[in-house]
């Protein structure tokens, strides 16, 4: 890992959810370099994932209301959780 990396490293560690060309410009490097060398930590395992961490506190009291979109799709009720399905596909 040289010095781009690191820095690459260190800056998603600060915040996880910037846009790659946000990033690049702050390292003064290409965007398609910046992106390479983040697909490469990632699938050398250094970096896990990115993620929201969300205060529970802050959430609304109800609910939020599902978009419009979710209401259009068919009922999947009758089908097997994820976790079954995988299950019946590594005992088969």
């Amino acid at each position: 890992m040289d010095e781009l990396d690191a820095a690459i490293v260190h800056h998603l560690r600060a915040d996880g959810r910037q846009v790659n060309r946000a990033l690049a410009e702050r390292l003064g490097t290409a965007p398609s370099t910046c992106l390479e060398r983040t697909r490469l930590r990632h699938k050398r395992g250094i970096i896990e994932g990115c993620r929201a961490q969300v205060s529970p506190a802050r959430l609304p009291p109800r609910p939020v209301p599902r978009p419009a979109r979710d209401r259009r799709l068919p009922n999947l009720d009758h089908l097997p959780a994820p976790d079954q399905t995988r299950a019946t596909r590594a005992g088969a």
